[in-house]
């Protein structure tokens, strides 16, 4: 008798020790970067027009995260989360 107490107590003990509280782990810091591209513009047609002055912008951010394209069409959104 005395084994199967002891064995019973032996088991509870082993569960009871591997059991721990689960920590939540805390929020992770956002990863900010950059995003850059290039637009390339044109007509109705197949005919290029002037890349510049187009606004491209990251929906859903606030404050809006937004660039402007230079001559080339190109652009670069910093800070973007």
């Amino acid at each position: 008798m005395k084994f199967n107490i002891f064995t019973l107590f032996a088991i509870a003990l082993l569960v009871f020790s591997s059991c721990k509280k689960e920590e939540t782990p805390a929020d992770p810091t956002p990863t900010i970067g950059e995003i850059s591209g290039s637009v390339n513009l044109y007509d109705d047609g197949t005919t290029e027009i002037d890349n510049s002055g187009m606004s491209v912008s990251v929906a859903g951010t606030s404050p809006l995260i937004s660039a402007v394209t230079d001559a080339d069409g190109k652009y670069t959104l910093v800070d973007v989360p």
